[in-house]
C-alpha cells in the first residue's frame, strides 16, 4: 500500500505509520488482527482465500521475483492459515468486488471495489464507491464530518 485518501483512512486506519514492507495487504490480513475487525467475521475464510489466490496470480505475474517471493515465504512464517490457502493452489485476479466494512462508529457500509491496474500490472488503484440508492451513501457523508483523529483513535 503506497497511499491512501482521509475517508479510507477513517475507514481503515493510517497506514502511513506502518513499516514500508508491512504494508502489503496480504501480509496485514494474515498477522494483523485489526485489520480483519473491519470485515464481517462471517466473510473472513472467503476472503482470505481470495487474498491468497490472488497473490499467487501477482507472484507469477512478476515471474516469482525476490520481493514476491519474500513475502510469500514471510507468510508462511506468519501463520498456519496462510500455508494451509497457498498449498490449495488457487489463482485469482480479484478486478471487482461488492464488499462490507465495518466501521466501529457508523456500522456497516457497502462499497462495490474496483482495482485499476498500471500497463505492467505491477500496481494497482483500489476504488470503493458505494452502490446508487444504498444507505453506504449517507454513511460515508457522515464519515466525512467525524472528526479524524476520533474516527483513527476507535480503529487503534
Amino acid at each position: 500500500m503506497l497511499a491512501q485518501n482521509a475517508l479510507a483512512d477513517a475507514l481503515f486506519g493510517c497506514v502511513c505509520t506502518v513499516e514500508e514492507p508491512d504494508r502489503n495487504f496480504a501480509w496485514r490480513w494474515f498477522t494483523d488482527p485489526f485489520v480483519r475487525q473491519a470485515y464481517p467475521a462471517d466473510e473472513h475464510d472467503r476472503y482470505s482465500r481470495l487474498h491468497v489466490a490472488d497473490l499467487r496470480a501477482a507472484v507469477a505475474r512478476r515471474g516469482n521475483d525476490a520481493a514476491s517471493s519474500a513475502l510469500v515465504e514471510r507468510l508462511h512464517g506468519a501463520g498456519e492459515e496462510f500455508t494451509r490457502l497457498w498449498a490449495r493452489h488457487e489463482v485469482a485476479v480479484r478486478r471487482t468486488s461488492r464488499m462490507k466494512i465495518l466501521h466501529p462508529e457508523i456500522g456497516a457500509i457497502e462499497f462495490d471495489a474496483e482495482a485499476l491496474l498500471t500497463p505492467a500490472e505491477d500496481q494497482r488503484l483500489f476504488v470503493f464507491t458505494p452502490p446508487p440508492g444504498t444507505p453506504s451513501i449517507e454513511a460515508l457523508e457522515l464519515l466525512r464530518v467525524i472528526d479524524p483523529e476520533t474516527a483513527h483513535r476507535s480503529h487503534v
